[in-house]
């Protein structure tokens, strides 16, 4: 399943734990665990696209 609002891991980094879960739950209509979603965003902070992002907002 995919969610419009958390498609970017700028986007997903920019949201607490919390957020996500309330997002998730509005959008999928079903709970999502919240050691899963710290799982996800410790995954998305290491991640290639988060890295390039960082890096891009250092050279600006």
């Amino acid at each position: 399943m995919t969610l419009e609002v958390l498609t970017l891991t700028g986007n997903i980094c920019s949201f607490s734990a919390e957020d996500i879960v309330l997002i998730w739950r509005e959008e999928v209509k079903r709970g999502v665990g919240i050691r899963r979603v710290r799982k996800l965003l410790e995954a998305v902070t290491y991640s290639v696209g988060a890295i390039e992002e960082r890096l891009g907002d250092m050279v600006m």
